[in-house]
């Protein structure tokens, strides 16, 4: 292989790593908002239960 062959081999490596890289952080983007929307609604839940527990005292 020659020094020409192989810097495009190593440029194609480079750029199947740059997208393999890519796809891994929008994955963990798209796993961080996931979290984040599980925080928020158990966060309604419990304000939920806060005020159905208020309910039950008034009755």
């Amino acid at each position: 292989m020659s020094d020409r062959e192989s810097v495009i081999a190593i440029k194609e490596k480079i750029k199947t790593l740059d997208g393999f890289i890519t796809d891994y952080n929008k994955s963990i983007e798209e796993h961080v908002a996931l979290i984040s929307k599980y925080k928020t609604s158990k966060e309604k839940v419990k304000d939920q239960i806060a005020q159905m527990e208020e309910d039950l005292k008034r009755l």
